[in-house]
């Protein structure tokens, strides 16, 4: 089972954090996706952030694409975003930009695991769904294999069909 997360904005209450924290322990995942924004760029506080991802850790695997607020805060605040990607590495997650890894199971089954990096880093809303096709085309998909997509904008949706992704 997978469990996704996105936009928690580094805005969690103790006490929304710890029902989050309680059902995902409850149900087991075997992995933990978060799919952007994990910080908020108006209100950042790298460490809340940080201290959740810790906790999820303790769960499970976690990979982690990039947001919109992630990709703001790299604009304006280059420090702050690399402390961000320096802790998540260093607390185990993977971060996917543009890549992918290949996750299995202990019946040996397997797919591909692809992250998508926010059309945000490459500048304003104007041209998400170009950039989005860009991004997409250079990932390179084996679709013989079975292929997860990991990205923060689900409007862009019409482009990923176009590449078959699972």
């Amino acid at each position: 089972m997978i469990a996704h997360i996105a936009d928690y904005h580094n805005r969690g209450s103790a006490l929304v954090d710890k029902q989050i924290l309680s059902s995902l322990q409850e149900e087991k995942p075997d992995i933990i996706v978060i799919t952007g924004d994990l910080i908020d760029c108006e209100k950042l506080d790298v460490d809340k952030a940080l201290s959740f991802a810790d906790e999820l850790c303790d769960i499970a695997p976690v990979y982690f694409v990039a947001g919109n607020h992630e990709a703001n805060v790299s604009k304006f605040n280059f420090t702050d975003f690399c402390y961000l990607i320096n802790g998540l590495k260093e607390l185990g997650v993977t971060f996917l930009r543009n890549d992918f890894v290949k996750i299995s199971n202990e019946a040996g089954d397997t797919f591909n695991l692809y992250g998508i990096h926010d059309p945000y880093f490459y500048g304003g809303y104007e041209q998400v769904f170009q950039r989005t096709e860009i991004l997409c085309d250079e990932l390179d998909m084996n679709i013989d294999e079975f292929n997860v997509l990991l990205a923060h904008h689900p409007e862009t949706l019409a482009v990923y069909k176009k590449f078959k992704i699972d």
